[in-house]
């Protein structure tokens, strides 16, 4: 399984940080952090989150959004009402994300965890 370190994704869908970190609350897909554990996510919870941010940048709730987010991304498509849907190409959104992840990843450099090593 690919896991991502959450910097690298915020990069990828284009939040900040401390933005990133309050949709990561706000949709619940992960457990809350510990502290000194370094937190991984998989493609799936990415490509949500990705949706999730989109669909906040047009004004639908992060609360709100994720739920469709993970119907777009599972059947493409999210009947809203009648003659009103939203979908989504799967495969290019697919394409979109790997290629702004691995831009994020040349962009953010590894933190160092743990205490730093001693001075001779």
């Amino acid at each position: 399984m690919r896991a991502f370190d959450p910097r690298v994704v915020a990069g990828a869908v284009g939040l900040s940080a401390k933005a990133f970190a309050n949709l990561l609350t706000r949709v619940q897909l992960l457990p809350p952090g510990a502290p000194g554990v370094r937190r991984r996510l998989a493609w799936d919870d990415i490509r949500t989150l990705d949706v999730t941010a989109l669909l906040a940048r047009h004004g639908v709730p992060a609360t709100v959004g994720a739920g469709p987010a993970h119907t777009l991304l599972t059947e493409g498509v999210v009947e809203l009402g009648t003659g009103l849907r939203w979908t989504l190409d799967r495969r290019a959104h697919a394409q979109d994300l790997e290629r702004r992840l691995a831009e994020s990843a040349e962009r953010v450099v590894a933190h160092r965890r743990g205490r730093p090593p001693r001075r001779p």
